[in-house]
């Protein structure tokens, strides 16, 4: 996923680059300032949907150990009634 993102920037990036040699101008601070701007606020949504994500990962692994220990004690019960 890293990857593909990082390909995506450069394709941008190298996209840019071509505009500015043909003789586009380039972006004004004010342009990139609203860019980082952007960009740190989707950072921050990216950062709290991993964290999000862990906890639901951690919360199936709980929800998993506790159903396998039930199972256990289900079946040593099962076990011992033969």
């Amino acid at each position: 996923a890293k990857e593909l993102e990082l390909k995506v920037l450069l394709k941008k990036a190298l996209a840019e680059q071509r505009e500015i040699d043909a003789g586009k101008p380039m972006k004004n601070i004010e342009a990139l300032e609203k860019e980082i701007a952007m960009l740190d606020v989707q950072h921050k949504e990216d950062v709290a949907k991993y964290k999000q994500l862990e906890d639901d990962i951690e919360q199936q692994e709980e929800q998993h150990s506790l159903t396998i220990s039930k199972l256990k004690e289900s079946y040593e019960v099962e076990i011992g009634k033969l």
